[in-house]
This record gives C-alpha cells, structure tokens and sequence, in this order.
C-alpha cells in the first residue's frame, strides 16, 4: 500500500527551528525576516487611526520620527478625523499625546465638526465624552457642533442622544447654532430616516419644542409610515401636499393611501405627475382611483420622456390630458423606441410634429 504523502508543513517552519536555538547568533537573519515580513511601510498613521491598531501606530510613529512638524501636523489631522468617525478614544488619546504633544492641536482639528456629528451619528459616546473632557485644556474654550442632535437623531443612536441633551443642560457642549441644532431640527432627522423611538425621545425630552409640517412631510417622502402615524396621534403640526405628491412620486403606496384615509391636506396634480415620472404605475392607478385632483400633460409627457410605456398606454386610456409633442419628441431623443412606436400607432399628429 502507498503511504499517504506528507502533510505539508506550516509556512516558516525551517526558520522557526533554526531560530529556537540559535536567535542570538543570527540577528542579521532576524533583520532580513522582521523587513520582509512588514506591512508597515504600507500604512499610513491615518490609515491605523481608522482601522484601531494602536500598536502599528507606535511602529508608525517610531518610523517617521523624524519627519517635518507641518508633515506631523496633516497626519495627526487626518488620524484624528478618521479616529473619531470610527470611534476609538485609546487612538484618540494616543495621537493627541504622542504625535502632536505641543503643536496647535485645535488648528490640526479643521474638521472636527463634521467628524463629532460622524461619532454623534454613529453612537460613539465615549468619544464625545472625551472631547468634552478636554475641551478648555487644548481644544478652545468650547467645541463647536455643526449638528450633532440632528445627527444623533439621523443615526438613531438613543445613547448619543441622552448624552447630548444631558450635556447641554450642564453647558459641557456648544452646538453650531439653535436653528442649526434644535430639537426641532433633530426632530427633522429622526422622521427623514425613519427613527421612531428617537423621534418619541426627543418629543419626551423636549416638550416645549415644536417642530414643522416637515417633519411629517420628510417622514412621508421616505416611506416611514410608522413615523407618519405616531406624528398624527402625538403631534399637532400636520404636513403639506408635499408629503402625499413626493411619497407618491418615490412609489411609498401605503404612506399616499394612509394619507388619503386620515389626514386632509390630501395633494396635488403632481402627484400623479411625479408618479407618472418615476414609473409608480399602481400608485397612478391608485390617484386615479381615489383622488380628484388628476393630473396635467405632463404626466404623459415625463412617463415617455422616462420609457414607462405601461404608465404612458393607462394615462391615454383612462385620463383626458392627452400629452404633447414633448412626449414623442423626448421618447425619441433617449431612444426608447417602444414608447415611440405606441406613439406613432396612437398619435401620429405628434410624430408628425417632431418630423
């Protein structure tokens, strides 16, 4: 019987012998090895910050040591941005300490309002609490948020959120500005993304605050039915057409029919304009169906101009608008000749124009 072949052995294995007795002796071989079997000279300090690996950071510091205080300065920058965006405090302090430690610390930081709202978004607390921390020491006398309650509330991070609103009221935290960052606003960016219990936190926690009909109206252009709901049991603001004519023009049937059901401010003829427009043939059936407010030319026109025949053959079968030389022309222009033929069958006086 044939012996099975070897198994093969692990990579390195002969230098791993060699080296178990005799690594004193070999340090030239030690040298040759450790070179070729680094990955540091293609990292960055940045590139580590962001990825968490505080040990290749030390390598990398000990490597540029030397390098140009204005080069020292654009990798701390860069470093610290991608640290906070992605939430590593031990790589925050470690850069602040090591790679700038007298430097202009807070002229380094020119993004730091954009990556604070990224850390509020993402949820990282510990980051905004160490920021805070340090703010009178090396950061100016306050830190300056563009919009971290709105991002927070976009994020649906519940825990930045309670930090934040906890921290204003004890003045740890400046924001960018009360239009910029009111719970208003914050209110905004729960609805347009979707963030129930966000939205049900801040209405809790800021019962004085009043936000717009855009709140409803952002949460309905998004397909957030659920949002749209609670804000019609718990809020008195309302909405626009604008909610019904944009939810319907992104296909969200059940916010434009819910709607229809329970709210009056019902919509307009762009409606099924812009349904028309994005191909939403069952959202045009249903305006159709339900709605009085109908439609103008360009519903015909944009479904031709988009290449939605099925949309463009049930307007000129169940409405009156009829469409204009714009739809054939338009067809004919991005090449969607299935449309053009339906045209020339049905409309010929429209082909005619465009020759």
């Amino acid at each position: 019987m044939r012996a099975a072949p070897p198994l093969p052995l692990p990579p390195l294995v002969s230098v791993a012998a060699v080296f178990r007795e005799r690594a004193d002796a070999l340090s030239h071989a030690v040298d040759t090895i450790s070179s070729f079997l680094d990955e540091s000279p293609r990292w960055s300090i940045a590139r580590a910050a962001r990825s968490g690996y505080l040990r290749l950071l030390e390598r990398l510091a000990s490597r540029d040591g030397d390098a140009a205080f204005s080069n020292r300065q654009m990798q701390f920058e860069k470093a610290m941005n991608k640290a906070v965006r992605t939430g590593f405090v031990s790589i925050i302090a470690w850069l602040r300490r090591v790679c700038l430690p007298g430097g202009n610390v807070r002229g380094a930081m020119s993004e730091a309002p954009s990556a604070l709202e990224c850390a509020a978004g993402s949820g990282h607390v510990p980051v905004l609490e160490w920021f805070s921390q340090h703010r009178h020491r090396e950061w100016g006398a306050v830190i300056v948020f563009l919009n971290p309650l709105g991002a927070a509330a976009a994020g649906g991070s519940l825990d930045a959120l309670m930090w934040l609103h906890a921290a204003a009221r004890r003045r740890r935290m400046c924001c960018g500005g009360a239009d910029s960052d009111s719970p208003a606003a914050a209110m905004d960016s729960a609805a347009r993304n979707g963030n129930v219990e966000v939205l049900q936190s801040l209405h809790k926690r800021y019962p004085r605050a009043s936000c717009t009909t855009r709140t409803m109206d952002l949460a309905a252009v998004n397909g957030h039915l659920t949002v749209v709901e609670w804000l019609h049991a718990h809020r008195r603001e309302g909405c626009t057409t604008s909610a019904m004519d944009l939810a319907a023009a992104n296909g969200h049937a059940e916010v434009v029919q819910w709607r229809h059901d329970l709210r009056s401010e019902g919509c307009t003829v762009d409606a099924m304009g812009a349904a028309a427009r994005e191909g939403r043939l069952e959202v045009v059936q249903w305006l159709h169906q339900h709605r009085p407010e109908g439609c103008t030319t360009d519903a015909m026109d944009a479904s031709a101009a988009h290449g939605y025949l099925r949309v463009f053959q049930f307007l000129r079968a169940h409405r009156r608008e009829a469409c204009t030389v714009d739809a054939a022309t338009q067809a004919a222009m991005r090449g969607h000749l299935d449309v053009l033929a339906f045209i020339f069958h049905h409309r010929r006086d429209a082909i005619d124009l465009v020759e």
